[in-house]
């Protein structure tokens, strides 16, 4: 039994733990270089270089970035441990509210975890369906890219206070939650009709 347990631990955790380990190791570097010379550090020339070149539409870009962190991470909190204080500060560089710019970097890191290979193996593997996850992953990652871009827009619409917008976003928010929750009530409908119709397929051919 302890034999079998480490073996699983081995195939599902490792990896996660290695990418998870190795974005905290990064974030690390970021934000603790050139201490002697607070000007060099990684974070703030990253943030200068932001707030200076893409300027008003940056608030469009932080779901990307944490959408991207929690991909390649396979962790929503790696991507906010390596992205909140750059975040932060290149937000109140361009006089935006910190909160609403690093809330979105983390929904962002969170709507990744729908497509990160990572977590929809180990998915898989506690359902016992080993070999889905290219299959999961094709049927997600439009929904995920939908939600991403809709989630840009309200951002950048919160970020600027707009008066009149604010009611307009809770309905873009409420609609796009109704169109997610309907395609995934589609998808689950067609699985289990699809997973039934292959049940009966099998105890037939017995």
């Amino acid at each position: 039994m302890l034999k079998k347990t480490l073996s699983v631990f081995r195939k599902r955790a490792v990896r996660p733990m290695i990418s998870s380990a190795s974005f905290f190791a990064v974030a690390w570097i970021l934000n603790n270089s050139a201490p002697n010379n607070p000007s060099l550090n990684m974070v703030a020339i990253l943030s200068d270089f932001t707030s200076t070149n893409f300027g008003i539409i940056f608030p469009l870009l932080v779901p990307l970035i944490g959408f991207f962190g929690g991909f390649v991470s396979g962790s929503e909190t790696s991507s906010i441990v390596m992205f909140t204080r750059y975040h932060v500060k290149t937000s109140n560089a361009l006089g935006l509210d910190p909160m609403t710019i690093a809330t979105a970097n983390g929904v962002g890191g969170g709507l990744a975890s729908v497509i990160t290979p990572a977590k929809v193996q180990n998915a898989a593997a506690t359902i016992d369906q080993i070999g889905i996850e290219g299959q999961v992953i094709r049927k997600t990652f439009l929904i995920a890219l939908m939600m991403i871009m809709l989630l840009s827009v309200v951002t950048l619409l919160w970020a600027y206070s707009f008066p009149v917008i604010n009611l307009m976003l809770v309905s873009i928010l409420v609609l796009m939650y109704l169109i997610v929750l309907t395609v995934l009530f589609s998808l689950g409908r067609h699985y289990k009709v699809k997973h039934s119709e292959k049940i009966t397929t099998e105890l037939r051919d017995l």
